[in-house]
């Protein structure tokens, strides 16, 4: 063997394993972004998991909140109904004043609404992952 076809049979001894090693890289590169999205997946499921019960609980308390909220507006109009001598304004008094509370609700809503239910959100999400760095 000449000089030249020993350096041509490194050569290509070099470029097949420089392909194997790519190939190699290449393999552990989509099984690692597999990995990744699958891990990903999980998380996505597991707070999701975590926050239903929370949302559903929050919903069942709402309408048992809005149920008792209608039932006492309706005892209140009928004892200030009675009290003024007529159902009807005690109906519009009720009413009055819960137009009164929409709207400073509507003014204050992210004071009173969207910041409490937005911090909560977050503690429960932090909480969920301080557990899962504990484990």
């Amino acid at each position: 063997m000449t000089e030249t076809e020993n350096y041509t049979n490194m050569e290509e001894a070099k470029q097949e394993e420089d392909t194997f090693h790519f190939d190699t890289l290449q393999g552990h590169i989509k099984e690692y972004i597999n990995t990744k999205i699958e891990y990903f997946k999980l998380s996505v499921i597991e707070y999701i998991a975590r926050i239903m019960p929370v949302i559903a609980f929050i919903a069942i308390l709402s309408i048992l909140l809005l149920l008792f909220w209608i039932f006492a507006n309706y005892a209140a109009a009928l004892a200030i109904g009675d009290a003024i001598g007529s159902e009807t304004g005690g109906i519009c008094i009720i009413a009055a004043l819960n137009l009164l509370l929409a709207i400073i609700f509507s003014m204050a809503y992210k004071r009173m609404i969207f910041k409490p239910v937005s911090n909560f959100t977050v503690k429960i999400l932090l909480k969920s992952l301080e557990e899962d760095e504990n484990k």
